[in-house]
């Protein structure tokens, strides 16, 4: 989808990551649909960000179904 190819394409390095803000953590799964290259490897480790990966979680989103995440809320909060 070219919708798709034009947000992917972003040309974000680490040093922009890293400059954007104070910690970056990537919540990922091993089977996203719309991530199919894998979030780690396509994002976490070429940023060099943290991450953490929720195996079979598919796209995490309620359409998968995924619910609210208070302790997200907290973590960002923090």
């Amino acid at each position: 989808m070219p919708e798709v190819a034009r947000f992917l394409d972003h040309g974000a390095g680490a040093a922009a990551v890293s400059r954007a803000a104070r910690v970056t953590h990537l919540v990922c799964s091993d089977n996203d649909p719309y991530c199919p290259a894998g979030a780690v490897e396509r994002y976490a480790k070429p940023l060099g960000i943290g991450f953490t990966l929720i195996e079979g979680a598919e796209h995490i989103n309620t359409d998968s179904g995924h619910g609210p995440w208070p302790w997200v809320l907290r973590w960002v909060a923090g």
